[in-house]
């Protein structure tokens, strides 16, 4: 009891110590994957904020080369030599109409093919200064398209330049009437750009350039350049489109590798999970198998010992009664021991691919009746047996005395699982449609769980029996008999009885020895 006790407890620790590892492995990776999930995000934003800053940094550079130019003496010249034939073509005629004496500052960007359209709109259409603001509306724009082509930013790009809304509540704006209501900006003054007035009137600002270009997906940038107290703020309106989706295209390869390497970490997780929870319960199956069989071995040897030692303490002569019976006792045993050992014998044998079945016409009524009738005899009539056969012979190609001893093994179970008085039902059924026979063996004995019926067949696999706790076995019954079954090329299930119990199904080919030769020459060769 106290060794019981002893591998009880060993037993609980090491599944206690397993659980624990396997807990922290599993956090661990778990933790792993969720770190690189986070790096992957935050490398995606890091591109989402680097791009803006580039982005940001070209308008400080244009808001910065536009106060310079308005601050300096003469006129400060921004020039863009593109990719395309034209170069600087397409200053020319501006550079002819300025005087050399004039000029203060002259700076020549590169600025690429991307914006070549926008730069001959804006030396097309933009005048050098603003009149009424002073800003200086192209030197501003030349700018910024060289920065986005300097900063390596070559996006569809719309750009809006214009005064900041001034508040008009209370003043009746139109047309006629905005000269007067500009008239603080200077007399004489030549207004350029456009006007524009909100719907309710609230509200007028001045467009100095705007870029028609649609975005997709516009991410828009806002400038405020402040030029005097009295004159409104210029602000600049930037939209590009916005280019997350290019970032996962080119993080494409990085997400689909990490993705690949976590979907194998998870696999190799779950596949080791489940081989070392296999080899532990491989590993649990084999000690009670050692312990079934000790206790198997240990009740024949010692019923022969204490029959022996009976022999030895009285004489041959003087009751010849009590030797037979104590010889009958030993012999009896021997038997026992004889079986036992021949059924792991043959269970190995098995296992064998080129295990040869004498395979033989085998009439299944008779077999059947043969075997109930062994176990009625040797339950002593305790077992109530029903056979329920159709008229006629069934006869199948199969090997006779392992096809019986498998069966035989389902029969003794349902005798032995069986707390109350045993009642068990044999069917057999022919399908001519199928070419199939089926053999269906039924009792009413403790069932078997859901979650067990598929472990049932597996080697040295015992499920719990509740209160029947007497019950011997070594647990390679029921697989003795899947394998006997699938060597003749059938199958085996079990399923629940109406009312409590089992019933085990044996389907089996009626060419079942042809089957079983080709596959066995198969393996041979």
């Amino acid at each position: 009891m106290s060794g019981n006790h002893a591998y009880i407890c060993r037993a609980m620790q090491s599944r206690r110590t397993f659980i624990i590892v396997g807990t922290a492995v599993g956090a661990a990776l778990v933790t792993a994957l969720t770190l690189t999930v986070i790096w992957l995000i935050g490398s995606y934003r890091d591109r989402q904020d680097e791009f803006a800053e580039r982005v940001e940094s070209a308008l400080d550079e244009a808001v910065t080369s536009e106060m310079d130019a308005r601050q300096a003496e003469g006129r400060s010249l921004v020039l863009l030599q593109t990719d395309t034939s034209d170069g600087l073509d397409i200053f020319q005629e501006f550079l002819a109409n300025i005087s050399v004496n004039d000029i203060a500052s002259i700076k020549v960007y590169k600025s690429g093919t991307a914006y070549t359209d926008a730069i001959r709109r804006i030396m097309a259409t933009v005048p050098d200064t603003d009149s009424l603001t002073g800003f200086r509306t192209s030197n501003f724009l030349l700018t910024f398209y060289a920065m986005l082509r300097y900063k390596d930013i070559s996006r569809p790009c719309s750009v809006t330049v214009g005064t900041e809304a001034i508040d008009t509540a209370g003043i009746n704006i139109s047309m006629d009437s905005l000269m007067h209501f500009l008239e603080g900006f200077g007399p004489d003054i030549k207004i350029t750009g456009s006007f524009t007035v909100t719907p309710d009137r609230d509200s007028v600002s001045r467009v100095l350039y705007s870029d028609s270009t649609v975005i997709d997906r516009p991410l828009t940038f806002t400038r405020t350049i402040h030029i005097g107290d009295s004159i409104p703020r210029i602000v600049c309106t930037v939209q590009m489109t916005d280019p997350s989706r290019d970032f996962l295209r080119q993080m494409a390869g990085l997400i689909t590798g990490i993705s690949a390497i976590a979907a194998i970490l998870c696999f190799c997780y779950i596949y080791l999970l489940r081989t070392v929870f296999r080899q532990k319960a491989i590993g649990e199956m084999r000690r009670d198998l050692t312990h079934n069989i000790t206790h198997e071995l240990k009740t024949p040897i010692a019923t022969a010992s204490a029959a022996s030692e009976a022999l030895l303490e009285y004489s041959a002569d003087e009751d010849p009664e009590r030797r037979r019976r104590y010889l009958g006792i030993i012999r009896d045993q021997l038997n026992s021991l004889s079986a036992m050992v021949g059924r792991i014998l043959d269970t190995s044998l098995q296992e064998r691919d080129d295990f040869p079945l004498n395979s033989t016409p085998c009439d299944l009524c008779g077999l059947l009746h043969r075997l109930c009738t062994e176990l009625t005899v040797s339950t002593e009539g305790r077992a109530h047996i029903s056979e329920d056969y159709p008229a006629g012979p069934i006869t199948v190609e199969a090997d006779t005395f392992h096809l019986s001893a498998a069966i035989s093994n389902i029969l003794d179970n349902a005798v032995k699982y069986s707390t109350a008085s045993p009642e068990v039902t044999v069917r057999l059924r022919h399908s001519p449609d199928s070419r199939n026979v089926r053999i269906e063996i039924q009792d009413n004995g403790i069932g078997i769980p859901p979650s067990q019926r598929r472990r049932i067949f597996e080697k040295y696999y015992r499920i719990p029996t509740g209160d029947v706790q007497n019950v011997r076995g070594f647990g390679i019954g029921l697989y003795y008999t899947r394998l006997v079954v699938e060597k003749h090329g059938g199958r085996i299930s079990v399923s629940p009885a109406p009312g409590g119990g089992s019933v085990f199904s044996i389907v089996l080919p009626e060419h079942c020895r042809k089957l079983a030769s080709d596959t066995t020459k198969k393996r041979k060769s």
